[in-house]
């Protein structure tokens, strides 16, 4: 089944919750490379996607650092 077939077109494709100033980083240069805003970056970590990711889909891509 196509991604794009299930998501919404106004969904993310790329959103990162991280902990740490290095996961920070790392988010920062997927974020770039996937072409996505620094907003879709997050605190929190995997708890932090755990809260705010529950209904409805954030993005289609979720980078969590534990």
């Amino acid at each position: 089944m196509p991604f794009d077939a299930v998501t919404n077109r106004d969904t993310a494709q790329l959103v990162a919750y991280v902990c740490t100033d290095k996961g920070a980083d790392v988010a920062r240069s997927a974020l770039e490379l996937s072409g996505s805003e620094s907003a879709a970056l997050h605190g929190g970590g995997l708890s932090g996607a755990a809260r705010l990711c529950s209904g409805t889909a954030q993005a289609q891509i979720v980078l969590n650092e534990i």
